[in-house]
């Protein structure tokens, strides 16, 4: 889900040990932007921020089809996302959830005494 804030997105993950509600806060908020789990704020870079980009990494690997990868293409292609066709709207969770990833693997990674 995303709202019309600027771009929170909001996702779950169950069944897994990192169960629980997500949201990526909307870059008008400040940037980077920070990722909280159920309400909680992780930290940049942290393990469990890793863990996460792994975690949707390996989701978009299992279930993005030929036909999602080719309406993600022409969503990114576009400016404006009014009155899209059935094909690129089933496409747009997909869309989000990759651009969480790309912010996720974008963050420098944490290490031990920094």
């Amino acid at each position: 889900m995303i709202f019309r804030d600027g771009g929170t997105i909001v996702f779950e993950i169950s069944g897994d040990p990192l169960e629980g509600k997500y949201r990526l806060q909307t870059p008008f908020a400040g940037k980077p932007e920070p990722l909280f789990r159920d309400e909680r704020k992780l930290e940049f870079g942290s393990p469990e921020e890793i863990e996460v980009a792994s975690k949707l990494k390996s989701w978009l690997t299992e279930n993005l089809t030929t036909e999602l990868r080719q309406s993600l293409a022409k969503l990114d292609a576009l400016k404006i996302w009014k009155n899209l066709p059935a094909k690129l709207f089933r496409a747009v969770p997909y869309h989000r959830i990759r651009y969480v990833l790309q912010k996720l693997e974008s963050r420098p990674v944490k290490t031990s005494g920094s």
